[in-house]
């Protein structure tokens, strides 16, 4: 075996550029590997991450969950038919995920994720209650709903009204005013998953109205003074129509404020009478004052004053 002599290696030009050579191969070989450590590193900080779960809303579209990456405000919808979604973030992202949508309360309202280092699946939502809501066609509508306890909501000056159940409920809904029926008389609901906006009534007034006079056929349209005037509590009105009409008889305050529907709906031609007890649509009882009754039928309208007082 043949040894270097190391110094005098170093005393010649040959063994000084041989050592220089070894010695930048060594630098050059340390660069590189430093470079792939920091590329690595690097690479390592920049993985996404894959998160995923189900939203909890089957067959019914336009469920999104928000979410804040890189300072701005990200949204994702969840698929209509299956409910599942996904969506990635880098490595170590800290935030919350938030679903929403119109008529649902999720559970839990959201999830929060610290310093993700790994894509993760699972992240599931349920729905906690879902809303009921629809028209009676009359402001004021009280809607009784339930199964073992009742529970009662008021309908919106529209005639609107909205409430919750828990999902998967079972249970009716009815309404009810003063002087009204409606149709349906009450909505069977059976194991309710999702939310919804069309369950209406339609409102008819029960007419309280006498004919007078037998068959006599009136010649012309009038109004009567109601009798007696003042009054208290109730009073009568008199009206007559020469012809079948579309007929309307309503009680405003002095401000011009509808109080009470008398009578909407049809007549056949004859004089009639019926009564107002000095109460509103809601079936509660009016202040002493002046009001006004108006009938209108067809073409005909007619406006009298009369007093309550109590």
């Amino acid at each position: 075996m043949e040894f270097v002599n190391i110094k005098r290696l170093r005393k010649s030009q040959r063994g000084r550029n041989l050592i220089m050579r070894n010695r930048k191969s060594d630098f050059t070989r340390i660069a590189f590997l430093a470079i792939a450590l920091v590329c690595l590193s690097f690479t390592s900080a920049l993985a996404h991450m894959t998160i995923s779960g189900n939203a909890g809303i089957v067959g019914s579209p336009g469920t999104t969950l928000t979410y804040w990456n890189d300072g701005a405000l990200q949204t994702i919808v969840a698929d209509s038919t299956t409910g599942d979604y996904e969506f990635q973030v880098l490595s170590g992202w800290s935030g919350t995920l938030t679903p929403s949508k119109a008529g649902y309360v999720f559970n839990p309202t959201e999830l929060v994720f610290v310093n993700v280092g790994a894509s993760s699946s699972g992240n599931d939502f349920l729905i906690d209650s879902v809303t009921i809501s629809g028209n009676t066609g009359i402001p004021g509508t009280i809607l009784t709903y339930g199964t073992d306890e009742d529970t009662t909501v008021t309908a919106d000056e529209s005639g609107n009204y909205s409430f919750f159940v828990p999902y998967d409920w079972t249970g009716t809904l009815t309404p009810s005013m003063t002087s009204y029926t409606f149709v349906p008389d009450t909505l069977v609901f059976a194991n309710v998953l999702m939310s919804t906006d069309t369950n209406d009534f339609a409102p008819s007034l029960i007419l309280n109205v006498e004919q007078d006079y037998g068959n006599v056929i009136p010649k012309e349209y009038s109004l009567g003074q109601n009798s007696p005037n003042p009054f208290n509590p109730s009073t009568l009105i008199h009206f007559a129509i020469p012809r079948t009409a579309s007929v309307s008889l309503k009680v405003y305050n002095i401000v011009g404020q509808e109080v009470a529907d008398l009578i909407v709906g049809t007549l056949p031609a004859g004089a009639f009478w019926t009564t107002w007890n000095g109460t509103d649509m809601n079936g509660r009882g009016v202040s002493s004052g002046v009001y006004f009754y108006r009938l209108q039928a067809g073409d005909y309208t007619e406006t009298k004053k009369m007093l309550l007082m109590k």
